[in-house]
């Protein structure tokens, strides 16, 4: 990507991961860098807030932003921690953005890289 943009006189890229990006090869996110619990929290019952396993996934998908959690995080968008309380639920916390620098190569036409 970063010699694309700089083979058109680009001077910047900047790559956002998506939740379907987060969640790829794995059930759910990381602590500290995809989410913090401190921003935001609330459980969510796949039996119970959900009319089928299609509704959940598309919820899911979309960081549960109808949720109380969403209400309470600045991004909007909550993600399952893995954790599960004795109902059954599952935790949610606010999904936030997090910096990070690119490392910079000799290949990167001089341009500047950030990840998001």
């Amino acid at each position: 990507r970063m010699l694309a943009v700089g083979g058109v006189g680009g001077k910047a890229l900047i790559v956002y991961d998506t939740i379907e990006g987060i969640y790829r090869n794995r059930s759910t996110a990381q602590a500290g860098t995809d989410y913090e619990c401190s921003r935001g929290q609330s459980w969510v019952s796949k039996q119970n807030d959900f009319n089928s396993i299609a509704a959940y996934k598309s919820a899911r998908l979309d960081g549960f932003k109808d949720s109380g959690c969403a209400q309470q995080c600045e991004s909007k968008r909550c993600l399952l921690t893995g954790a599960t309380n004795d109902q059954g639920q599952e935790q949610i916390c606010c999904a936030w953005d997090t910096y990070l620098r690119m490392a910079a190569s000799e290949s990167n036409n001089n341009v500047a890289a950030v990840y998001v």
